[in-house]
């Protein structure tokens, strides 16, 4: 009996992987799991041609492909569960909430909570674009975390605001598929195997495009516009050429009667990335290049640069708003406004890239980025690259610049001099102060000057302890809609043993304990037991020395991914600079966790 072929569209990501782990119980079902919601475009005529029988998805989302697809689409409800769960979840909370959704969700859980004598404020929409001003209006009241759908999350989030997902539990899901199984029995046929393709296409590893010599971008491959950085709202051409300036000057020249006739390979001004581009099969195609996009590897480069956006996300926005946080942020802004350096110091994880991210939106003109800048080894190359980053980065650009004291004394003066004349925002981070730095001769006075007018020093989470309960329960939140989970607090003794944590990693080292701990949570608590088995475990790392002892009574596939797993853990989880210690592409780390797991 052939099974039913059925695609889950899941709105966030937590629920891909729910639905995952419940596959083994769905063994009369083959199933896809796609994440995806309705603030970028869906392909659903492409669903109509890949054989799928039911299309599965949740909200907003499930209504957009029944509007447009002919495949019977078959919603994930939220349940009476799911609603307990959240109401008990929320209950504890101390930040101004509000809730925005759709009549059928919102009344639900007020009815829930009136039941239970709690009050959560809630505006009812009926009408996506209506979003927006719901949030403005709840802003204006003084919200400060939205709960919602994966949509007014996405929303809030890009306004500033914390977002909590109303999540779907393991029987939402369950109800799913067996209204879905009904519906299948009326199906009679599949279609082409057009998925498998889709999924090889999507498997590659080279960012490749092609492009003709006009400028004309004629196709893109997903790790392309990944590399790129190109959102879904976004020109993956027009992002291209301006990542490559020099890019249409030599097309141009390396054609002949518009035809290609030469390869040539260029950096972007960052020297983050590195394109070659070679002539197509004139007799397929005239007038095309083929284009071939890969970071610029460690063994190449003496400095590495990446984008800090994607980092600054990672943190709830609570933790800018901290008093000391807003006075810091205030004071450099108004340093900076007169385009002199800031400066800022701290242990590792305190909030120094979340403080340079802050001051990136209050002063960054559109399309301006934030750069993070680490020099590895103070060599002339990377002096180099540093001058010409600091020389091409436009007027509103933000340079936030580590590791500058591994600089010899004489490229310290030469570093100087270019801060003085760059049209940069920039920020100087370093681990210890200026002033310890320049007591230990890592710092020529020339540079130690340009950095007296605003030291920012970023207090350790030891030093904080109060803000520790909120920012248990966001991070939980922000794990439940990453895993799939519905954790709902955490157990008194858990509690009180967290507070006894040195938190020598700070907010970083919190952020992956309370991830870990939602991860391996199996029911809707922490538990006391399940703290100590983690700090055994960080004990234990601690004792060899803080390495990790690999295994290898196992097979290679799985050292081969412990050795990741230690390399991102090294790397804060940035797989960017994971992979490039690594020696391979974003692409082939993703690809091995995936295979692995």
């Amino acid at each position: 009996m052939k099974k039913m072929k059925a695609l889950v569209i899941a709105p966030y990501r937590g629920l891909v992987e729910l639905t995952s782990s419940l596959i083994d119980q769905l063994d009369d079902f083959d199933i896809t799991i796609v994440q995806g919601d309705i603030s970028e475009p869906l392909p659903v005529r492409q669903y109509e041609e890949e054989g799928y029988d039911v299309v599965i998805s949740r909200g907003g989302t499930a209504k957009l492909i029944r509007d447009h697809c002919s495949l019977p689409v078959v919603e994930i409800k939220i349940s009476g569960f799911d609603i307990l769960r959240l109401i008990t979840l929320l209950k504890e909370y101390k930040t101004p909430i509000e809730m925005i959704g759709f009549p059928n969700i919102i009344e639900a859980v007020v009815a829930v909570s009136r039941l239970l004598d709690v009050y959560i404020p809630y505006t009812i929409i009926h009408e996506q674009d209506e979003v927006n001003e719901a949030l403005e209006k709840a802003r204006k009241k003084g919200a400060l975390v939205i709960v919602g759908g994966s949509n007014t999350v996405r929303l809030a989030k890009e306004q500033g605001l914390q977002g909590i997902l109303i999540t779907s539990g393991k029987e939402s899901v369950l109800e799913a598929f067996e209204n879905a199984r009904n519906m299948c029995q009326a199906i009679g046929r599949y279609k082409s195997d057009w998925l498998m393709l889709s999924t090889l296409a999507q498997g590659t590893e080279c960012g490749m495009a092609s492009i003709q010599v006009d400028g004309g971008l004629r196709y893109a491959n997903a790790v392309f516009q990944e590399i790129l950085g190109v959102r879904s709202d976004q020109d993956a051409g027009l992002v291209l050429r301006q990542r490559f300036p020099q890019l249409m000057d030599l097309l141009r020249k390396s054609s002949v009667k518009g035809e290609p006739t030469s390869s040539f390979e260029l950096y972007d001004s960052t020297f983050r990335h590195k394109l070659m581009a070679v002539p197509g099969l004139a007799e397929l195609e005239p007038s095309l290049y083929n284009l071939y996009l890969r970071p610029v590897t460690d063994s190449e480069n003496d400095i590495q640069v990446q984008r800090l956006e994607p980092f600054i996300g990672t943190f709830p926005h609570l933790i800018r708003a901290r008093a000391d946080f807003q006075i810091a942020l205030t004071s450099a802004v108004g340093i900076l406004s007169k385009h002199e350096p800031v400066t800022v110091y701290g242990e590792q994880g305190t909030g120094k890239r979340i403080l340079a991210g802050s001051l990136w939106q209050q002063l960054r003109p559109e399309e301006e980025e934030l750069l993070e800048v680490v020099v590895t080894r103070g060599t002339e190359e990377a002096f180099l690259h540093l001058k010409h980053l600091l020389e091409e980065t436009q007027q509103g650009g933000m340079v936030y610049l580590r590791g500058v004291e591994r600089f010899s004394p004489k490229y310290q003066r030469r570093v100087a001099e270019l801060v003085i004349k760059s049209a940069a925002f920039l920020i100087f981070s370093f681990d210890k102060s200026p002033d310890q730095l320049r007591e230990e001769g890592l710092l020529e006075p020339e540079l130690f000057a340009l950095m007296t007018g605003a030291i920012i020093e970023m207090k350790p989470l030891r030093s904080n302890l109060q803000e520790l309960d909120e920012l248990i329960r966001i991070f939980i939140s922000e794990n439940n809609e990453k895993y799939g989970k519905q954790i709902v607090g955490i157990r008194p003794k858990a509690q009180a043993a967290l507070y006894e944590f040195p938190w020598k990693g700070n907010l970083i080292e919190l952020r992956d304990t309370v991830k870990e701990l939602v991860k391996s949570a199996e029911g809707e608590y922490i538990e006391e037991e399940m703290l100590s088995s983690l700090e055994k475990q960080k004990s234990e790392h601690s004792a060899a020395g803080g390495t990790r002892t690999l295994n290898l009574d196992q097979p290679l596939q799985s050292i081969q991914k412990d050795i990741i797993q230690l390399v991102l853990q090294e790397e804060n989880m940035n797989q960017s600079r994971a992979a490039k210690r690594l020696g391979i592409n974003r692409s082939t780390l993703w690809r091995i966790l995936k295979d692995s797991t």
